[in-house]
């Protein structure tokens, strides 16, 4: 499987550490809904990401990024992941799909 996505990622480290989602929500103090939103890919920057990331024995920075560390991030860089985290989730969307099509047109425009 290819862990090119945050719920492919969490997927993968809650069964890594063998449990059920409903016995992760229990450990990190959130309900069964919230997990699961998650494995579905609805929720793209989960609240509570720290606390779930040390109930499965893994960095918050690996589940969202597929990163171990952020060290490599500018302080404007996770400013802007903070304020994008703060938007309902739709709206993450729509701001993800729009950050890929400015790099796409710019890939585009230099080729």
């Amino acid at each position: 499987m290819e862990l090119d996505t945050l719920a492919k990622r969490f997927t993968k480290a809650r069964k890594d550490m063998g449990l059920t989602q409903e016995q992760l929500a229990k450990k990190a103090d959130t309900t069964q809904a919230v997990i699961n939103k998650i494995e579905k890919g609805k929720s793209l920057m989960p609240r509570h990401i720290d606390r779930l990331a040390k109930e499965m024995d893994t960095s918050p920075a690996w589940l969202q990024f597929g990163v171990e560390s952020l060290d490599h991030l500018s302080k404007e860089n996770i400013e802007v992941v903070l304020e994008l985290s703060k938007l309902p989730d739709d709206e993450q969307k729509i701001v993800k799909s729009t950050i890929k099509a400015f790099r796409d047109a710019r890939l585009n425009i230099s080729k």
